[in-house]
């Protein structure tokens, strides 16, 4: 039998056989206000017991994941990339620090968001990652 990884969803890990088979890969959509934001963090605590997990966010602080996380009784034990947070370092603070006094000036193509991430800690790669 396949090795699998719990979605902290005991009812939904029996429809699934026991989980999720580990090196897959689940896409999770919904309407907003769906609940799916609580379900990958509920994902994220489950794979916080004994794995490393990394969480990508583009919206929440990341004192509001850990809070929630927290509140619920999870484990919170995981890195959080914050990519809303990473653009405006890398990108939209150069852009504002660059502006003239009281003007705007065109600029070239945008630059890559991706120059402010960061490797998880202990440069390990993740068991579990969270969009």
């Amino acid at each position: 039998m396949a090795k699998t990884a719990s979605t902290g969803l005991p009812a939904l890990d029996r429809v699934l056989m026991n989980g999720i088979p580990k090196g897959f890969t689940l896409l999770a959509t919904s309407a907003p206000g769906a609940g799916l934001d609580l379900f990958a963090k509920q994902f994220a605590a489950a794979g916080a017991k004994d794995e490393n997990v990394v969480y990508f966010t583009t919206s929440e602080q990341d004192e509001d994941i850990v809070g929630t996380m927290h509140d619920f009784g999870w484990k919170a034990d995981i890195t959080i990339v914050n990519i809303g947070n990473q653009y405006y370092e890398t990108v939209l603070a150069r852009r504002l620090e660059a502006l003239p006094p009281g003007g705007h000036h065109d600029e070239g193509p945008a630059e890559d968001a991706r120059a402010g991430h960061r490797a998880p800690e202990g440069g390990q790669l993740p068991d579990r990652v969270v969009v």
